[in-house]
Parts: structure tokens; sequence; C-alpha cells
């Protein structure tokens, strides 16, 4: 269980990176070089992503969709003695069927380990289980990256090797990003990997091809005053999107807008903060989530997109014990619109986080 210490740090959004005393200690991010930092970095909190879209194999002249979402968080500061962990959330999300199947598990840091450039993470089977989780991370010297996903549960699993793709692309300023007032995050994506493997899918075993999207963060710890919509978007031209908006919570203008533009053959472009506009779409779910969005890109080429879930219940809330949100929604995603008055589609994953906050008895 998370220590209080690491609770009563990444919990307080008035505090920074803590020395023994209890003074706030400056420790800036660097510019993003691959594949070093791939590896961990010593900070408060760091998160590894993926998401992606699956199909079957056909059987009988259908292929059924699958989203997924992996991720893998580590907490805690070595320099000031505050206790680090690993947390891991797996969700499965059969899109036809409009299930969404989740599990986490929290595991010592001892679960980590770093690999050349890469690391390795083996979550111990909790009581019950029997099936370790693993994600392993492989880059080459060029910066491009492997990554092996093996997770199963009493009722689902996910085993992939991920690989290929485009090149990473490093937001922000050379990789650091403004995350609001004077907080700045490590941030890159790998934002089109191909992935071949099998999933189960609580009837039988089945094999899978599809897209996914993968990110890294890491900072200091303040960023759960905050509020975001998030959105990872592929579209069927080969362009990929990534729009982030973050505001803190219970004020009405964002801190910050972060967005790129990455084209088929890979070259990514910086969208100007003031071209993007992200409006809700819909009605929101309980909960507070606006899960419809319709995101604005007016620079060029002028980008008009339609974001709808494929259905509305893929919020999360995990059940193991620890400091992070009680609940957010991470959901995979249908999109429509134009590219320069041009029809265009794709999917995507939108993440919501910091709106269920009542779970956590915290008020507006």
């Amino acid at each position: 269980m998370i220590t209080t210490g690491l609770l009563s740090t990444i919990l307080n959004p008035a505090l920074g990176m803590l020395d023994v005393a209890g003074g706030i200690v400056p420790r800036a991010i660097d510019p993003v070089t691959l594949p070093t930092d791939e590896r961990g970095h010593i900070f408060p909190i760091e998160w590894w992503y993926w998401t992606g879209h699956l199909a079957t194999a056909a059987v009988g002249g259908r292929s059924d969709p699958f989203g997924f979402e992996v991720t893998v968080v580590r907490v805690g500061d070595p320099i000031f003695g505050v206790g680090l962990e690993i947390l891991a959330f797996f969700s499965l999300i059969d899109i036809r069927r409009r299930e969404y199947i989740a599990a986490d598990r929290l595991a010592p840091i001892g679960s980590y380990g770093p690999t050349g450039h890469g690391f390795r993470v083996d979550l111990a089977p909790l009581e019950g289980e029997t099936h370790t989780w693993t994600v392993e991370s492989t880059p080459d010297e060029t910066g491009h990256a492997d990554y092996t996903l093996d997770f199963r549960t009493a009722t689902c699993a996910l085993d992939l090797r991920v690989s290929g793709g485009k090149p990473a692309v490093l937001h922000g300023d050379r990789g650091v990003i403004d995350f609001g007032g004077d907080l700045t995050m490590g941030y890159y994506s790998r934002t089109r990997l191909a992935a071949t493997g099998t999933i189960h899918d609580g009837v039988a075993e089945r094999p899978v091809t599809g897209d996914v999207w993968m990110d890294h963060q890491w900072g200091p710890p303040r960023f759960f005053g905050r509020r975001w919509k998030f959105f990872a978007i592929q579209l069927a031209n080969g362009d990929d999107l990534v729009v982030y908006e973050i505001w803190r919570r219970g004020f009405p203008e964002p801190l910050a807008t972060i967005g790129s533009r990455v084209d088929a053959a890979g070259t990514a472009t910086a969208i100007d903060p003031e071209a993007i506009t992200i409006t809700d779409a819909g009605a929101p779910l309980p909960g507070g989530y606006p899960v419809h969005n319709r995101i604005v890109l007016s620079d060029t080429p002028r980008t008009e997109l339609l974001v709808t879930p494929y259905f509305a219940g893929q919020e999360r809330r995990p059940v193991r014990p620890h400091g992070l949100y009680p609940a957010w929604w991470e959901g995979a995603c249908a999109v429509e619109g134009t590219i320069d008055g041009r029809t265009v589609s794709g999917r995507g994953f939108t993440e919501l986080a910091g709106y269920n906050i009542a779970l956590a008895g915290i008020t507006e």
C-alpha cells in the first residue's frame, strides 16, 4: 500500500519536490533524448501508457473490433526518501458487445527493472490469480522501440508484440510541455505502432492485429489539482493527432493547451495552442464526464472533428488502494469530420481526468 508520505505528497497540489525539511526544491525537466529517456526518471510521478484498436481474425466473414489500455505508473521520490511503488491498469474493451473489463495491480518498486535503455515490469499475481503481468520495452539506438504487453485476469487476457511505426513525437519544446502555471512535464508519444498477438474475450483466445499508441510522461506530482481532456486520434488517411487541454479544477479557463499533428510519413508539427478549440458536443455522463467532443484546429490544414465514444460505460474505477484519482474516463472512440473540407474518419482514445471527484469527497 502507498505510504502516508507519498500519499500526502502526490495529493497536495501546493507541494513540489519536497526536501527533508519540507521545503520546495525545483527540479528541471531536461529536453527529451531517445533512447535514453525511454527508461524511468527520478521524479515523483511517471507513466507509460499504451492504447490500441485491434481486430480479430475473420471467422465466418466477420472480424470483431476491440480496444485496450495498459498503463504502468511509477510513483515516489527516492531522493527524498518517499517510498516507490508501481501501479498497473489494464482494460479490454469489446466494442461489438459494449463490454469494458478492467483490472489493476499495486506492487513494490522491485517490479520495475532497467534493461539497457529500456525496462521490464513484472507484477506478481495477487491472491487467487496465477499470471504475472509483464511489460517490456526494448528501444534501439535510433530511438524506435518494441514492446511486449502480457496481461491476464480470470476473465480476459491480452498478449501483444508491438513494434515498428512512426518516429517518436517530442511534444512542446523538445519534449518538455507546459502543464499549467509553473508546472512542466517530460512528454513524448509513439502515435502509430503495429501490434500482433492474441486476446481472450472471456469465451476464447483469438488472434488479433491492430494499431497502438504509446505515451510516456514524467515530472512533479502537483498535477493532481488539474482536470484535463486528452485525445489520441488515428485517422484513416494515416494522420495522427494529439490534443490535450488542462484546467485547474474550479477555474473556467484552461491553464495549457497542447497539440501535435503527425502526417502519414511520420513528420510531426506542433499545433499553435491558439488554433485549438475543444467544445462539448453532447450532454455529459454521470460524474460530469464530457465524452462527446468537437475539436477544431484552425491552422493549416483546417481540421474539424467530432469524437464520440463507441459506448458510454468506459469509466475507470481502480479497486487497489492508491493515491491517484479515484476514477477517470478512458475510452475508445469513433472520429469523423473534415480536413480542409475533405471528409475523414478514424478512431481514437479519450481520457478525462479530474471529473468524478465526488468519489474522493472533494467538492468544487
